[in-house]
């Protein structure tokens, strides 16, 4: 890939190294965000329609996220809260009851 230097008018040559991943089949690791209701409401409904056992910490207290919480207990989705703000879904479930089909 040829630059241009817009200051000297003259030709810099750049070579851009580029990474090449193979897609992934799961994913498994620890990830620390700021608390947002958006994040943790999504969070939520991801851990709902995943299959197997979900750890959610420090899950934003808020208005929003008491009415996911209570949306998707409703809806058959087992939520186990623990010390301080987490939670842990089990089982996803919503996927496996074919409520997604209905919608």
């Amino acid at each position: 890939m040829q630059v241009w230097n817009d200051k000297t008018g003259t030709k810099r040559q750049t070579i851009m190294e580029q990474l090449h991943l193979p897609a992934a089949s799961k994913a498994q690791g620890n990830i620390i965000l700021p608390g947002s209701k958006s994040i943790s409401n999504r969070t939520l409904l991801l851990a709902s329609l995943s299959t197997g056992t979900t750890e959610i910490r420090d899950l934003l207290k808020s208005d929003d996220t008491k009415h996911m919480l209570a949306a998707l207990n409703s809806l058959g989705v087992t939520l186990i809260k623990g010390l301080k703000n987490d939670v842990t879904v089990v089982s996803g479930k919503l996927s496996n009851k074919g409520l997604l089909k209905s919608l």
